[in-house]
Formats: C-alpha cells, sequence, structure tokens
C-alpha cells in the first residue's frame, strides 16, 4: 500500500491520501513498477510524506526500493 500526506511547518496534517496504490506481487528479483501520484500539495504545506507498507510476507525480510521519484512544485 502506498500513502501521501501533506504536513505544515509545525507537523500539522494537512491532506492525506492512503491506500493510493495497491500492487500484489510475489517476485524473487528486481521487478519494475510505476505509479503516477497525481495529488496537489494543499497551501501551507512544507512536508510530502510518502509512505510504502509492505506486509502479508510469510518469509524473510521485505525489502523496497524507490528511485526516480519526481516532485513538481508550481
Amino acid at each position: 500500500m502506498v500513502a501521501l500526506s501533506y504536513t505544515d511547518a509545525a507537523g500539522v496534517l494537512l491532506s492525506g491520501s492512503t491506500n493510493l496504490v495497491n500492487d500484489t506481487a510475489v517476485v524473487s528479483t528486481w521487478t519494475h513498477v510505476q505509479y503516477g501520484l497525481s495529488i496537489a500539495a494543499p497551501p501551507g504545506t512544507v512536508k510530502a510524506i510518502l509512505a510504502i507498507y509492505m506486509f502479508g510476507t510469510t518469509a524473510g525480510s521485505p525489502v523496497a526500493y524507490v528511485d526516480d521519484m519526481q516532485f513538481y512544485v508550481a
């Protein structure tokens, strides 16, 4: 599950979305998955928090690598 939240300078949550992306996969090697999250930050935002949750693993230690992120400031 992927969640995106925006906070102000005091850390107060301004806006948030959970369950933006659910992807179920059983892989043993690098798997490219691409998502576009087009959620505009509300006025007063100073921090964007992207959270990736992994659950339901039966063995080992789950690992997720995130790269090539782009934030557009308008």
